[in-house]
């Protein structure tokens, strides 16, 4: 037993050995960071445990993985040392390198409380067991530290791993709390030729843990929701499944909203990054939610499972509803066949309200390409026109798709925004993945569309 020990040990150490890290620049680490950082809920991880973070302040253990360099993490209070964090990637993946980033805390009121060791873990087996070494840094006060995982530029570690663990040791000399700003990490995904990471996996069930519990149910790529508690009747929601992220309309005691919703493979833990405004004039707020499986599924409500019912009454309260389940293939205003469902229920609606009119509003997103590829229209690729004309040609898209099944022109208006009109507003830096929320249909009501105009916290 002892010899299996000292091998497993020594083959961790080898494996660090081929790791190699240095200090990066604050323009070098801004470079990396336009990568695509396999961490970010944008890319399907989700955080399955963390060490907690500072009382109830905004310094949440999101904050390392938020593909967003000005937002920290913070330690809870008398937990300086020694805080893991536990992280599943939508798929497994070859690591070429990681960021770890403080470059930010050189305006921290506090630099002692600035992380100062951190270890990578990676496992290919379980998220408990399995896991081998792949680094150790020593960060600088205020600074940030790239880790490559092999002498040759561009190669990777050889075996893909599903599961991520860091280990914030300690910090500068702070016996309270620990901050750390960004962890990101680089890499190829390791997919099947069946390419599975796309479709619908995503388990119905009951939610606890951060907020209040949360009920979801799914029909094919549709996911329903609401909130478990009497007094918050109201908050029903819609969404669009992919693989296993959700982007979700999420109406809230707070007011309406859109949310990512990753879920772990095993279906046991959720992750919630929500979006909302308190009024149109108002910058965007971010929360984030840790929802774990609750056995046995306790909740005073059920989702209402019905498209056109929710439409309607988005429609009646909001006077706006905000739809994921129309989409378009990339840098195209192809309708995907997924998105029947949904045109299917705004027919039905619009049926059964012969007074309704509507203005069907598209607004682009993160996975159009810059600049668009697909679309022969007189402009330049990478301008604002460009994506102007696009999403306009989608919205005319789905005006088309709904006059070809019975519903009359004169009641139905097509309007692009481009990306004119984000969901992160004002913020010091737009957090990557809110990115993913841009891409979206609204349905406006055009008898209260004098109030609404286009931007995101119009209700």
């Amino acid at each position: 037993m002892k010899y299996r020990i000292a091998f497993a040990f020594l083959a961790s150490l080898l494996l660090a050995g081929c790791a190699t890290s240095a200090e990066v620049s604050a323009n070098k680490a801004s470079e990396l960071e336009s990568r695509d950082d396999l961490l970010s809920m944008k890319h399907g991880a989700v955080l399955l445990r963390t060490s907690g973070q500072w009382n109830d302040t905004g310094e949440t253990s999101f904050h390392l993985f938020d593909d967003c360099a000005y937002t920290n993490w913070s330690s809870a209070e008398g937990k300086a040392w020694n805080n893991k964090f536990v992280v599943e990637l939508q798929n497994p993946c070859r690591i070429t390198d990681m960021l770890i980033n403080n470059e930010h805390g050189a305006s921290s009121a506090y630099p002692d409380m600035l992380a100062k060791t951190v270890r990578v873990m990676a496992s290919a087996t379980a998220p408990d067991s399995g896991y081998e070494q792949l680094a150790e840094v020593v960060l600088d006060r205020a600074g940030s530290k790239r880790i490559t995982f092999d002498k040759k530029s561009g190669e990777t570690t050889d075996k893909p791993y599903k599961w991520l663990r860091f280990v914030v040791e300690d910090n500068w000399g702070d016996k309270d709390s620990t901050q750390l700003y960004e962890i990101q990490a680089y890499g190829e995904p390791v997919i099947d030729s069946t390419d599975s990471s796309r479709k619908p996996r995503f388990a119905d069930g009951v939610f606890g843990g951060t907020w209040w519990p949360l009920k979801f149910a799914t029909e094919g790529n549709v996911l329903f929701g609401c909130a478990c508690k009497s007094y918050k009747s109201d908050e029903d929601m819609l969404g669009s499944i992919q693989g296993n992220q959700a982007r979700v309309f999420m109406p809230l005691i707070e007011g309406p909203g859109v949310a990512i919703l990753n879920q772990s493979a095993n279906g046991e833990v959720i992750n919630i990054s929500r979006y909302y405004q308190f009024s149109p004039k108002s910058s965007t707020s971010n929360l984030f939610a840790l929802q774990k499986r609750i056995e046995p599924p306790s909740c005073d409500h059920e989702p209402i499972k019905n498209v056109e019912t929710l439409i309607g009454k988005y429609l009646k309260r909001y006077h706006k509803a905000i739809l994921y389940g129309i989409d378009f293939k990339a840098d195209s205003a192809e309708l995907t066949p997924q998105s029947d469902t949904t045109l299917n229920a705004i027919v039905s609606l619009m049926k059964s309200k012969p007074d309704l009119r509507l203005s069907v509003e598209a607004h682009n997103g993160w996975t159009d390409s810059n600049p668009i590829k697909n679309i022969s229209l007189d402009f330049h690729d990478d301008s604002i026109e460009s994506h102007n004309k696009l999403s306009e040609a989608r919205a005319n898209a789905v005006v088309k798709w709904l006059c070809d099944h019975e519903v009359a022109p004169s009641r139905l208006k097509a309007k692009g925004w481009g990306k004119d009109k984000p969901v992160w507003v004002d913020g010091v830096e737009t957090p990557r993945q809110s990115l993913i929320l841009n891409r979206r249909i609204e349905l406006i009501d055009k008898s209260k569309s004098e109030t609404i105009k286009g931007r995101f916290g119009d209700f």
